[in-house]
């Protein structure tokens, strides 16, 4: 029988639970094979996605992206992966951003620089 990517993809996610992710290379090297050896490694990204929606049923949340004018302090980072449990937060600092911060909640952005403000007090001004 085949498989699907969702269900290739919440197999996957079992065996990182299980095994924890100090054996991730290890679990990703036997997968990889697994699709392999069933010659149906274009099923890669697929399962990828799938796997991403699976982490987001899971934990409610799977990926925060911070974009702000300064490097993110350690303990802002540490307390969001507290507060979105099972989240990966990755920040990059832009050199276009002024102050504040642009937030990005996997499909959601919570837009809090600067420019951001300034724009809508524009648009207030203007009405």
């Amino acid at each position: 029988m085949k498989t699907n990517a969702k269900q290739l993809a919440r197999g996957l996610f079992a065996e990182i639970q299980a095994r924890g992710a100090s054996d991730l290379d290890d679990v990703t090297g036997a997968f990889v094979k697994y699709l392999a050896d069933r010659h149906e490694l274009s099923l890669w990204r697929e399962v990828i996605r799938a796997l991403d929606a699976v982490w987001k049923e899971e934990f409610g949340v799977a990926n925060v992206s911070v974009v702000s004018a300064f490097e993110l302090p350690k303990e802002l980072k540490k307390a969001l992966e507290e507060k979105f449990a099972g989240v990966s937060v990755t920040s990059t600092v832009a050199n276009d951003v002024l102050g504040g911060a642009s937030v990005r909640i996997d499909d959601r952005v919570i837009d809090g620089t600067i420019r951001a403000r300034l724009q809508l007090l524009k648009q207030q001004l203007i009405s």
